[in-house]
């Protein structure tokens, strides 16, 4: 069971400024993985979230814009508000332990320790030596020849 409280932040005439709730009741709502495993690590960029389940799967729901939610580019736009699983086969067949988001973009640890971004490319923030956006994640490399990042859990 995994529950999320969002207060919105943004930016303009470049301060950032945060939404401040004086009169209103706040409710956390109740987010269920569709295959109903239960949540082991979770984040939310500006308008997306994620989340990887005891199975190693990771899902990811809300606004698409710029391939942040990782479905492909299909799926670039638009919104997604349920969590949906995203293929394993776009993450070498591999199982997730960590996510992270952006704000418009995700990075994800799998088990074995390969680091995987997709999303907005903007100033080189995926790691993958370009500005472009990414629709399906990819593995971030040290060097084009070289080994790839590893995170071991200690």
């Amino acid at each position: 069971m995994i529950y999320f409280l969002v207060l919105h932040s943004f930016y303009k005439n470049g301060e950032c400024r945060i939404i401040m709730f004086t009169s209103c009741r706040l409710t956390l709502t109740q987010v269920n993985m569709p295959d109903g495993s239960a949540v082991v690590d979770c984040a939310a960029g500006e308008l997306h979230s994620a989340a990887v389940t005891n199975n190693g799967y990771l899902y990811t729901w809300g606004s698409a814009e710029n391939g942040c939610l990782g479905h492909g580019s299909q799926a670039a736009s638009g919104q997604q508000p349920n969590p949906t699983r995203v293929e394993s086969k776009s993450l070498g067949g591999k199982l997730c332990m960590r996510v992270g988001c952006g704000m418009n973009h995700t990075g994800v640890i799998t088990t074995d320790g390969d680091l995987y971004t997709f999303g907005a490319g903007w100033y080189g923030r995926l790691g993958l030596r370009e500005s472009d956006n990414v629709y399906e994640p990819q593995r971030v490399l040290v060097h084009e020849t070289g080994p790839h990042i590893r995170f071991q859990k200690v």
